[in-house]
């Protein structure tokens, strides 16, 4: 079983953080009365796990799978999906009682097309009297606005680091693992505030680690698809002049191309070796391959025109001091 979805809280008063939107579905809880919500913020927050939980407190283990409808609009982005299985569900009426309306909750709304938020924006007006909407998205700026203004905004913020490590710890000696404590540390700056994927982590560390010895901040880098720490520090080598061997290198060596992007952008904050009308350009290209990537974009390619881009600059700014 997932650790993720093992140690996932089944009470609002279980998550720790967030004390302003725990607050909103507390009222919520005593009251019966919600409307529509838009969860936003960065993926591992715990958005979907305060949401489902709430819903568990509210509907009970009896009621839960007839009173909320879950869908991950990644898998289901159609228009025929809100047509159909959320409109159906939305038109169902529930008995009456404190809670009168159904939840329909639909992750990672963000990925939608906008021709299925437009039916969606009919589907919440009919369906308002008896059921809510809980939207959850990490760019709530790709939701339509006849959408996102049908709901109360919620925004997640990154998981602090001490709350981060309060709940590895927690896990790790619940189960028994035995990892040094600068490797807990080591994870929850890698995962910069994802406490799921600090949880997965953890997990692989768990069932990979072979001995009785502890687990160390090399092997925290290496399972999240990570330069090792030694290359992680002359992260910039990569920008050499034999592309495809640099290309080689990170894809071959496994590495997590989105990180090894954020590492190259620390790196070039400080960096001598270039100049700084290549770093700003540099910066422009870095830009432009994440998003690539957060829209479905090839990584080796991507990767690949951020290197030769680096080439050309290299090249330029060599012949210029040649020329002096």
């Amino acid at each position: 079983m997932l650790w993720v979805d093992k140690y996932r809280p089944n009470k609002v008063d279980d998550i720790d953080h967030h004390a302003d939107i725990k607050a909103v579905l507390g009222t919520a809880l005593k009251t019966g009365q919600l409307p529509n919500l838009l969860f936003y913020g960065p993926a591992g927050t715990g958005k979907t796990s305060l949401i489902l939980a709430f819903a568990k407190e509210l509907y009970g283990v009896h009621n839960y799978r007839s009173r909320v409808l879950e869908l991950n609009a990644s898998d289901e982005r159609g228009i025929d999906v809100i047509r159909d299985r959320v409109k159906q569900f939305g038109k169902m009426v529930v008995g009456s009682g404190r809670v009168s309306w159904k939840l329909i909750i639909l992750d990672e709304s963000d990925m939608l097309t906008t021709d299925a938020q437009s039916a969606l924006r009919r589907v919440m007006e009919d369906a308002s009297r008896y059921t809510r909407f809980v939207l959850i998205c990490n760019y709530p700026t790709k939701i339509i606005d006849p959408v996102a203004s049908r709901c109360a905004k919620c925004r997640f913020e990154a998981i602090p680091p001490s709350m981060q490590l309060q709940r590895l710890r927690f896990i790790s000696n619940n189960e028994g693992i035995n990892i040094s404590p600068q490797a807990l540390e080591e994870i929850t700056k890698i995962t910069k505030g994802d406490l799921r994927m600090s949880i997965n982590i953890l997990q692989s560390c768990a069932y990979l680690s072979k001995t009785d010895a502890p687990i160390h901040i090399n092997q925290i880098w290496e399972l999240a698809g990570l330069p090792l720490d030694d290359q992680g520090n002359a992260i910039i080598s990569i920008l050499t002049d034999d592309v495809e061997q640099s290309l080689s290198t990170v894809i071959d060596g496994g590495w997590n191309v989105q990180a090894l992007f954020e590492s190259l952008a620390l790196e070039l904050a400080t960096t001598t070796k270039l100049s700084q009308a290549a770093i700003s350009i540099l910066f422009q290209e870095l830009g432009q391959c994440e998003k690539a990537l957060c829209l479905g974009g090839n990584e080796k390619l991507q990767l690949r025109l951020l290197l030769y881009r680096a080439f050309h600059l290299r090249k330029a700014g060599q012949e210029a001091s040649g020329k002096k």
